[in-house]
């Protein structure tokens, strides 16, 4: 088994495993010593940082970019220089047993067409956003007078197949063709070819404008019903919030699309009525468990309730068939409401106690690196926003809507050295009041990040605590998105900001076995069954380790005994 040094040659065995490859680069006779063990060793480390074996790693471009993607430097005990420096010997060594990967960086300079034209960028952005664009057409000879939609499709799945950067290929495309199109606007010397940019939203359910109108009108008028129901009615039940109804709505429209997904016309679906109808309302629940592998959830379990609950007290369907939709509810019921596998194995991280220490030490460290490293830059500022934001997560679990939704006119009250958190119970999901003291460290962080950073981020008038471009609200999902992979980068810890409110139960029960009464009031549960049925199996993890506490103390009372003994001897 042989290859020569060329990166483009072919080898006489494709390789299908890191294994593969660090043995063809072993056997290389014309690849210097030093290089080999640069290479192998870079498959080592990469290797453990994976957590697999060399053999089990496929070198397949976009299978190994989904491994390395959920790598954490910090996490292996790397600097990020040191990985850096890793992905790119694995790119070489990768290339050497002739398998096709895009470079992480331009290695030629661009050709005098591209440069020209990127000169003509003046954003930071743009010209990042286009880099890998140009230098790919550089590449491959194509002017940028020949960049055609065809172009594009081929630079789109040459990143897909062959790229290995962290950074989603097809956010990078996207990214590409947005660019590309508001430079075709506003520069006079750009092509003026405008290029489709991909719609990466993740769509399931029609709209509304789908079904015919009486079912949208039929629709809204039992979601009024719920907002504004007639307190003199039979059936009077309390207001639903407006984040409930659009819940609501969403439901309808997930069960209504399964329906017609199933086979039955969208535009014989003219109202609720029809909706949940026996037969359909089965076909829909159908569709959709199978759609989710016929496993049970919590969410479809929803929806077939909602069905129900239309098909009572709006459709006033008969006994038989109300009957049989209560059979789904039960027969959709998962068996298990606590902690699912997930967040199981979420919380085992934190059976490494340096893992807590990380989580609980990273906003002080964060804010830390913002101030050493200050220059003024919007991205100091904003990396000082998420060092208060996940302090606040720390301390006070809140859900991610209630952060994005924090205001500094209504929401933070200061009273002397006091700062205090306060969210009224119509902006909560279960309608709890919450009312928290910041410690002392937290207010410190927010006070240096209020009057030194936060100007940063607003150009007039924002009330919002972490405000986004333009001072608006930010999304949430943007905001928990960000938040998830710096605490990954900086820490190794794989966790959503709402797996925030499971740490906080695990770490106070850790310390206090059977404390649930107090994690139902950090967390804000109405009932403590709901804190029962989640954590209690966190209570009952610990008792095999307060019995081995108990045998431990068994065995030094039986050794002192047996000392004691011999010494009356």
């Amino acid at each position: 088994m042989s290859i020569v040094a060329d990166e483009t040659s072919e080898p006489e065995h494709t390789p299908e495993t890191l294994a593969d490859v660090m043995s063809l680069v072993e056997h290389d006779p014309r690849t210097r010593i030093e290089r080999k063990r640069e290479l192998c060793s870079a498959l080592r480390t990469a290797s453990r940082a994976i957590g697999k074996d060399l053999a089990t790693i496929p070198c397949e471009p976009r299978q190994l970019r989904a491994l390395l993607s959920g790598v954490s430097p910090k996490g292996v005990a790397l600097s990020d220089a040191r990985w850096t420096n890793v992905c790119s010997l694995l790119r070489r060594a990768l290339r050497l047993a002739g398998v096709r990967t895009m470079p992480g960086r331009a290695r030629d300079p661009l050709s005098r067409e591209w440069e020209t034209l990127r000169s003509l960028l003046h954003d930071r952005h743009a010209k990042l956003a286009l880099s890998r664009l140009m230098s790919w057409c550089t590449t491959n000879g194509t002017s940028p007078e020949a960049v055609d939609q065809g172009i594009f499709k081929a630079f789109h799945q040459a990143i897909e197949e062959t790229s290995l950067g962290q950074r989603d290929p097809g956010g990078l495309y996207r990214d590409a063709c947005k660019v590309w199109n508001v430079a075709a606007d506003t520069i006079p010397e750009w092509p003026k070819l405008k290029v489709e940019v991909p719609d990466r939203r993740r769509r399931f359910s029609l709209g509304l404008d789908a079904f015919p109108p009486s079912f949208a009108a039929d629709v809204e008028s039992y979601l009024a019903k719920g907002g504004e129901p007639d307190i003199f009615s039979d059936d009077y039940c309390k207001p639903a919030r407006p984040i409930t109804l659009k819940g609501r709505r969403q439901n309808i429209l997930k069960a209504a699309t399964a329906l017609v997904n199933s086979g039955f016309p969208s535009d014989r679906i003219t109202s609720l009525s029809q909706l949940v109808e026996a037969e359909n309302a089965k076909a829909a629940l159908r569709y959709l468990h199978d759609r989710a592998g016929r496993k049970k959830s919590g969410h479809l379990h929803q929806i077939a309730n909602l069905l129900k609950t239309i098909a009572r007290y709006y459709a006033k369907v008969d006994h038989a068939t109300l009957e049989l939709l209560r059979s789904f509810c039960k027969n959709l019921c998962p068996e298990n409401n606590g902690l699912t596998d997930k967040n199981r194995e979420y919380l085992r991280q934190f059976a490494d106690p340096n893992k807590v220490s990380a989580l609980l030490k990273l906003p002080q460290r964060l804010m830390n690196d913002a101030m050493s490293h200050d220059l003024g830059r919007r991205g100091d500022a904003v990396k000082a926003a998420f060092a208060v934001a996940i302090a606040i997560e720390v301390y006070l679990p809140i859900r991610i809507k209630n952060l994005t939704d924090l205001q500094l006119d209504q929401h933070i009250r200061r009273y002397g050295r006091k700062t205090i958190v306060s969210i009224g119970a119509e902006s909560t999901k279960n309608s709890q009041l919450i009312e928290a003291e910041l410690p002392e460290e937290v207010a410190e962080l927010l006070e240096i990040y209020l009057t030194r950073f936060r100007p940063r981020l607003v150009r007039g008038p924002s009330p919002w605590l972490f405000p986004g471009e333009g001072g608006g609200r930010r999304r949430e999902g943007g905001f928990g998105t960000q938040i998830r992979d710096l605490v990954l980068r900086e820490t190794g810890i794989k966790m959503t900001v709402h797996q925030f409110r499971h740490f906080a139960a695990k770490l106070y029960l850790d310390r206090h076995p059977g404390a649930l009464e107090t994690v139902r009031r950090l967390l804000g549960h109405k009932n403590i069954s709901t804190t029962a049925r989640f954590y209690h199996e966190l209570d009952t993890a610990l008792s095999s380790r307060r019995y081995a506490q108990v045998i431990s103390e068994c065995l030094e009372e039986a050794n002192s005994e047996a000392v004691t003994r011999r010494s009356a001897a």
